[in-house]
């Protein structure tokens, strides 16, 4: 039995041509980032779906979802994993963007990969793109780990909130060229024992100091959300105060990616037709 970091929950619809998906690029790579695939039909001692779900999802390291299709179990997952902050990798096939759909504007700023699945290197590319990614979201989860348990004390005229979330602004604004969000900034607060008033407060006095930057971005329908990013002062007072944060993780070892199969799915599989619509994994 492989030992593995954590699970990586997968959401996504369940049928022929996205089990295919799964065997063959998100199984392979969610295993090369040293972490163990699960989805909730391949588990045999699963008795109450959605309780299973629920379970899976809060004790789950990563989660991993496709939205392709506007699959309403696909959404009522994604959404659960959000309100428990859990770190989601975004896909979606191109057949949506040709389909002339959009995004729910819930979602719009996040991060979301695209992708084509029209030759064997672009199931390559995919699997690397997606490895990388995780591995990425395991090493920001272990630099917020290590700065949430830093025994902090004011410091350079920063309080303690205000250096846990300056250390959070850069730690979750290298994964993303937008900038940490609020949520990613509140969580990390959160697990250091800071309630969302001093995280926001924190955060409004590094805008002032001039060591946080906050951009308002904007998304369909009018929605606004606030995005974070340290300034070159920031920058500069996390370099000279870093030896003070014990902020040290050893580095995890590479693990090759195994090459998924090319062959048709065998008759065996799990498909949308074998459940019904009472089913909470079920595709409608």
């Amino acid at each position: 039995m492989e030992d593995f970091q954590g699970k990586c929950f997968v959401i996504q619809p369940f049928n022929e041509t996205f089990n295919i998906r799964y065997r063959d690029v998100f199984e392979p790579a969610i295993r090369a980032a040293d972490l163990e695939p699960y989805r909730v039909d391949r588990d045999l001692s699963v008795t109450v779906p959605i309780d299973s779900i629920q379970q899976e999802i809060r004790e789950a390291k990563i989660c991993l979802a496709d939205i392709t299709l506007d699959n309403p179990n696909v959404w009522y997952e994604l959404g659960y994993a959000h309100a428990l902050n859990k770190d989601v990798v975004m896909l979606c096939g191109k057949e949506r963007e040709r389909e002339g759909k959009k995004y729910p504007f819930d979602v719009q700023h996040l991060t979301i990969t695209g992708y084509e699945l029209n030759s064997y290197p672009a199931y390559e590319e995919l699997r690397q793109i997606i490895s990388n990614r995780l591995k990425a979201l395991i090493r920001k989860q272990e630099g917020i780990e290590q700065i949430v348990q830093s025994p902090l004390q004011p410091l350079e005229g920063l309080h303690p909130s205000e250096v846990t979330a300056l250390a959070l602004v850069l730690e979750n604004s290298m994964t993303s060229a937008q900038g940490a969000d609020f949520e990613d900034v509140e969580r990390g607060m959160h697990q250091a024992g800071i309630n969302k008033l001093a995280s926001g407060l924190a955060l409004r006095n590094l805008v002032r100091m001039r060591l946080v930057d906050c951009l308002e971005l904007h998304g369909e329908f009018g929605h606004i959300y606030k995005s974070y990013l340290p300034t070159a002062g920031g920058e500069e007072w996390l370099l000279q105060n870093r030896s003070k944060l014990q902020l040290e993780v050893p580095a995890p070892a590479p693990r090759p990616i195994p090459s998924g199969r090319k062959t048709q799915m065998a008759s065996t599989h799990v498909n949308d037709d074998d459940f019904d619509d009472a089913d909470p994994f079920a595709d409608e």
